[in-house]
């Protein structure tokens, strides 16, 4: 659904990078590329980080990012 062509590339499923405490804290950037691919839908982004909603809520209010 996330890809541009025929094929889906990493870049296109948003995973979060292997961490080994299990924890991923996105940053900015990640945050906004997720928040765009999702067209701005918290739960989709959400989803593609890895995260919760609430989780991504938090992150975002921490960083300064608003809600779309």
């Amino acid at each position: 659904l996330l890809a541009h062509g025929d094929r889906i590339d990493i870049d296109d499923l948003a995973l979060p990078s292997a961490h080994g405490s299990g924890e991923h804290d996105p940053d900015r950037e990640q945050i906004e590329h997720a928040l765009k691919k999702s067209h701005g839908v918290i739960a989709q982004a959400a989803t593609l980080l890895g995260l919760s909603r609430q989780s991504l809520y938090r992150r975002m209010e921490r960083l300064g990012i608003d809600r779309q």
